[in-house]
């Protein structure tokens, strides 16, 4: 159960880093509209966290330094729930970017749920896993139901954030091209 926790949250930070790094400027830019960093503060850290995300999400998918990945996790998160709420309260319309270009959403209370959300489950595999599966264990014990389904997940994980990844370069080209046709330039591309 937790290993399937596990692998639902290295998605979710593999699919965002994925897709934040598809116009890596653009998500600088999201980031310092928050304006609780300084310019040059947000901005780099708008760089720096989708390299992070996959980091962590790599963690999480091969089961190595995962008492690291889940410490970065939940301190992301909580920076997530607090950007938001510094957003809500100072009345800011913006929109939280949390997966780059592919999914946007205003930020707000259904932003605060899902990131309580996801908080939650990185407790849950903190608190209960005893001692965190390897990818590779997984292997050697192939005759075990939860290691097949384990590597099902697994590979359904690195199948879903390709095509994510894909889908998210096709709409962002997609993009940029209507918008130079009407004469814009975007100086993320």
């Amino acid at each position: 159960m937790i290993m399937g926790v596990r692998l639902l949250l290295a998605v979710v930070f593999l699919s965002s880093g994925v897709t934040k790094l598809v116009a890596p400027r653009q998500f600088a830019r999201d980031v310092q509209q928050y304006r609780i960093l300084p310019p040059r503060a947000s901005k780099g850290f708008g760089l720096m966290l989708p390299f992070v995300e996959i980091a962590v999400a790599v963690s999480f998918l091969t089961g190595y330094f995962t008492s690291w990945a889940e410490m970065v996790a939940a301190f992301l998160i909580v920076c997530f729930i607090t950007a938001v709420a510094t957003a809500m309260r100072k009345g800011l319309n913006l929109s939280c970017s949390c997966f780059g270009l592919l999914y946007r959403e205003r930020v707000g209370w259904i932003t605060q749920v899902r990131d309580f959300f996801l908080l939650l489950l990185v407790a849950s595999v903190y608190f209960f896993e005893k001692e965190p599966r390897t990818l590779f264990g997984m292997f050697r014990t192939l005759d075990e139901p939860l290691s097949i389904a384990g590597m099902g997940l697994s590979l359904a994980a690195v199948v879903f954030v390709g095509y994510v990844f894909r889908i998210s370069v096709k709409g962002t080209r997609r993009r940029l091209e209507r918008a130079r046709e009407h004469g814009f330039s975007l100086a993320s591309d």
